[in-house]
This record gives C-alpha cells, sequence and structure tokens, in this order.
C-alpha cells in the first residue's frame, strides 16, 4: 500500500491509515513505519527537513530597471520560430515586498 500502485509513497501516518481501513493486525505501526523507513524510493527522494539557508538580505535596487534578475527555462515544447528555452527577465524591484 506504500509502493504499490495506489500508494504513492505518501509516508507513514498516511499509509498506516490505509491499512487500518482495511486490515488488523498486532504491532501494525511498527510494521509499517519499518517498511516505510526502508522505502528505497522515499529515501533518495525526501529531503531533510532542516536544510542550511544562506542569509536573507535586502538588496539596494535603486531606479527601475536598473537591476534585473533572469532564470532560463527548458527543454520546452519547440515553436514555430525553433525556440526550446526561454530567458525570463523580471525586474528585481518586483520581486521584494
Amino acid at each position: 500500500m506504500h509502493d504499490g500502485s495506489s500508494g504513492a509513497h505518501l509516508g507513514i501516518n498516511k499509509t498506516l491509515f490505509k491499512i487500518r481501513e482495511r486490515f488488523y493486525f498486532v504491532r501494525c505501526r511498527q510494521d509499517v513505519e519499518r517498511w516505510c523507513k526502508k522505502c528505497r524510493t522515499c529515501a533518495v527522494v525526501k529531503r531533510p527537513k532542516n536544510r542550511a539557508r544562506g542569509p536573507m538580505q535586502p538588496h539596494n535596487v535603486g531606479s527601475p530597471f536598473r537591476r534585473t534578475v533572469g532564470d532560463v527555462a527548458g527543454p520546452l515544447p519547440v515553436t514555430e520560430g525553433n525556440e526550446k528555452e526561454k530567458l525570463p527577465r523580471v525586474h528585481e524591484m518586483l520581486l521584494q515586498e
């Protein structure tokens, strides 16, 4: 139920809920916890809960469009102009609150 076609790797609590809807057995929680903790897919995909983050600092932008930020998005479906990537650009003042 955790990693089957209807499981979707939902974690311990949701898997336990799905198991208890259909079955009862002794040590159900312990077995589900053990199974979920051994799941290779979850171990690879799951991100750590306490990730280190860089300090956030305000930026003095100044006048409009003095400083812009950009990002590359792609590959995307090829357009009529044979474009497959986009370079979105935004003025940094729009990103500030």
